[in-house]
């Protein structure tokens, strides 16, 4: 584990119910809102990632590597530097929950400890073939022979070499025995350091 240092946080957790008819909207509604950045769906088909674009209006929308099948969502997240609003459909609904570090106008407020940790991700070069949006970059993993669009504009092989996902731990100890374990963990951020 790297980065393993512990640090306190006041975090807030919100729960939300998001409209499954206008969910393109509402996440884009809630991106806005909460400064999130990029997303990832899981899907029945596969992984889809996303990213916040503005456009010349300054409106936010989502951007996807490929359209997203709704009807086949299993979960998805939008995330960012403070929050991330984990989402996935409930009995013809779509439920969320969202945590953030900075304090939201509703939400349970928990002081917690928690560490940051960067995850390799997929991709050992830049793949041959353009992505499909101009600000997405193709990566192809050799040992796997899987392609995917990553929302990231990267241009060397280094870049891809050094490509990780950040991401928060939030501590929680159970009163009964003492024992503390990681509660939940949100995702951050991309970054291309070895750090």
């Amino acid at each position: 584990m790297n980065n393993a240092t512990t640090y306190s946080v006041d975090a807030y957790h919100q729960r939300i119910s998001l409209n499954r008819q206008s969910l393109q909207a509402d996440l884009e509604l809630q991106a806005d809102k909460h400064g999130l950045r990029y997303a990832l769906l899981h899907t029945d088909s596969g992984v889809v990632w996303g990213k916040v674009d503005a456009d010349r209006a300054r409106k936010l929308h989502l951007v996807w590597s490929i359209e997203p099948s709704w009807t086949a969502l299993q979960q998805g997240r939008l995330f960012g530097q403070n929050a991330e609003l984990l989402f996935w459909p409930s009995n013809g609904t779509v439920q969320a929950s969202l945590v953030t570090d900075v304090k939201p106008q509703a939400g349970d407020l928990f002081s917690t400890e928690c560490y940051d940790e960067d995850y390799l991700m997929w991709g050992d070069s830049l793949a041959s073939a353009k992505a499909i949006h101009e600000s997405f970059t193709r990566l192809h993993e050799g040992g796997q022979g899987l392609e995917y669009d990553l929302p990231l504009m990267l241009a060397t092989e280094a870049q891809v070499q050094a490509l990780r996902l950040h991401v928060r731990h939030y501590l929680v100890t159970d009163m009964m025995n003492g024992f503390t374990q990681v509660g939940f963990s949100r995702l951050v951020d991309f970054h291309t350091s070895n750090e």
